[in-house]
């Protein structure tokens, strides 16, 4: 049940746009939409709609179970891709959902091979090319291309891998899995003439177009998540979360304030206790070293958070009336409150609990 005291605003409009933003970066790879883990927990319902509204036709889901969820929300002229690969017996569900299986190894290539109605489904390849992950190994790919009957009878129509150290531009491990990728794309795309190939995830497209291939997987930029700390790409906050005060009290000097005593203050200062803690995604990391924004002004975490609750210093707003501490929003990005929680942009988003009241800002 969500609560009253917090509301979380998803601007679907916003979604969209960084999209269409991303579509814009190269007239010649078709940008997809990776919505997995509930649309990194901001609501797969009602996003996966918003982007085929936009124009998104491929998108990318880890599981066969949010294959068969996403396919009954978006027309059928979609495609959608199995990140994850497929379990034992998930074969023929995944060909009746008309999903497109990401196969991982030899051994998830064969046992789609065997199953009824493979011929005519379609499937993906996903190489490793330096993640040490998933997809096929180095060995398993030497012995694809020694056997080229492998193939035979499997509709592969994309060759995939992932980049591991895309949000380091000067990492060498960028070039390492391009060059590979490159070679990867020459040996296979006289085999599989009718397969595209894609290597860019959100923070590859900061890389450059040489990186981009046929489709283009953003994620978290969908989301308005800087993937990279290299070139940015602008892109809109999609998320706006605000934590209902509670109660207001003076402390005076000397005081200390939430578990631990962690905090203790040299001066009488004005504390907001709001709604919302641990329990709904706000990391105990930020005990001490995070902030929010009241009325514009900047207000610092105090003390530990709690299960459900967060203190915040508010002694310099003007309005010591104030209902509402602003999380997330124009004042605060996803990457800058989890910055100080020490952690990245993927966590905080699908961490964000379900007690929120969750409003949605229709495109």
């Amino acid at each position: 049940m969500s609560s009253p005291f917090c509301e979380l605003k998803i601007n679907l409009g916003a979604i969209a746009s960084n999209w269409r933003k991303l579509s814009k970066l190269s007239a010649s790879a078709e940008c997809a939409a990776v919505v997995k883990a509930d649309a990194y927990g901001l609501g797969v319902s009602r996003v996966a709609p918003s982007l085929y509204g936009a124009g998104c036709r491929v998108f990318f889901v880890a599981t066969v179970a949010e294959g068969q969820q996403l396919v009954s929300l978006i027309p059928d002229d979609s495609r959608v891709f199995i990140l994850s690969g497929i379990y034992p017996g998930e074969e023929q569900a995944c060909i009746d959902a008309g999903l497109i299986p990401v196969l991982l190894s030899l051994d998830m290539l064969l046992r789609w091979k065997s199953c009824h109605g493979s011929r005519d489904a379609l499937a993906a390849l996903k190489i490793d090319t330096g993640m040490g992950r998933l997809g096929f190994s180095a060995e398993d790919y030497r012995q694809l291309l020694l056997s080229p009957n492998l193939l035979e009878g499997v509709n592969i129509c994309l060759v995939l891998s992932h980049l591991a150290c895309a949000d380091e531009p000067r990492h060498l491990l960028n070039q390492n899995q391009l060059q590979r990728f490159a070679q990867i794309k020459s040996d296979l795309a006289s085999r599989l003439p009718k397969a595209r190939f894609s290597l860019a995830n959100s923070a590859g497209l900061a890389l450059g177009d040489e990186f981009y291939f046929d489709i283009l997987r953003p994620g978290i930029a969908l989301y308005g998540g800087q993937a990279s700390v290299g070139k940015l790409i602008e892109l809109d906050h999609t998320v706006e979360l605000q934590l209902k005060i509670i109660q207001t009290r003076r402390l005076v000097k000397g005081s200390s304030v939430g578990y631990g005593a962690t905090k203790i203050f040299d001066r009488e200062r004005l504390i907001a206790t709001a709604a919302g803690g641990y329990a709904d995604g706000i990391f105990r990391s930020l005990s001490n070293s995070g902030c929010g924004y009241c009325e514009g002004f900047r207000v610092p975490i105090v003390g530990r958070v709690s299960m459900d609750s967060t203190m915040f210093d508010i002694t310099d707003v003007n309005n010591p009336a104030a209902s509402y501490i602003e999380l997330l929003g124009a004042h605060q990005s996803i990457d800058g409150l989890a910055r100080d929680a020490n952690t990245i942009s993927y966590e905080l988003l699908t961490s964000l609990g379900e007690r929120f009241k969750r409003t949605y800002i229709d495109a």
